[in-house]
């Protein structure tokens, strides 16, 4: 019987790190101000995490420019060693002066 109760300790102290592993891996980001030319107050966002992919990076910038379109400038992907394409992982960016500015992201 001890060692059964043993094994259910062992059982729950997995499954609350598997439990803290999952909550901390969902998408991250960061997003710091840039300047490029003709874009003094740009922004790039790097997304990271298991969920991290590049709607996340698109999805906090829409944030970053609230009411304003976001005109894609510059879009990173990771590099891979096999020759396959990555998905993006940085996106810089600018907020367009008017929400009925072109977007260039599409």
């Amino acid at each position: 019987m001890k060692h059964i109760a043993g094994m259910g300790l062992t059982t729950l102290a997995a499954l609350a790190a598997l439990a803290g592993c999952s909550a901390s891996s969902g998408p991250t980001y960061t997003v710091t101000q840039t300047s490029l030319p003709g874009h003094p107050n740009a922004y790039r966002v790097a997304c990271g995490g298991v969920f991290g992919k590049y709607d996340t990076c698109t999805k906090i910038a829409a944030r970053v420019c609230g009411d304003r379109a976001v005109e894609t400038l510059e879009r990173a992907a990771d590099y891979r060693g096999d020759g396959r394409r990555s998905e993006p992982s940085s996106l810089t960016f600018d907020c367009a002066a008017t929400q009925n500015a072109a977007q260039s992201d599409q």
